[in-house]
């Protein structure tokens, strides 16, 4: 492994946050806004926010009417072809 390879791994790559992102939405039934998953993350708001704005933008994911995060059609959509 090179070296910048296990820093990423150590920092976590953004296809690892993207995914985990969607694991917690996933899990969490739409109870968890962007401040939560966040926190979760141990994640900036700002970089939280980022990576949900693009993933509401690409239809994985959705924010209701009172803010909270929940799966969009697409993330829907793959998790029954699965």
């Amino acid at each position: 492994m090179t070296s910048s390879s296990s820093a990423n791994t150590t920092k976590g790559s953004t296809l690892d946050r993207v995914l985990q992102v969607l694991a917690i939405v996933a899990h969490s039934r739409g109870q968890l806004n962007r401040e939560s998953i966040a926190e979760q993350l141990s994640m900036p708001i700002a970089s939280a926010n980022k990576l949900i704005n693009q993933l509401i933008v690409l239809g994985h994911l959705q924010e209701n009417i009172i803010g909270r995060v929940i799966a969009g059609p697409n993330l829907q959509s793959l998790s029954h072809d699965i």
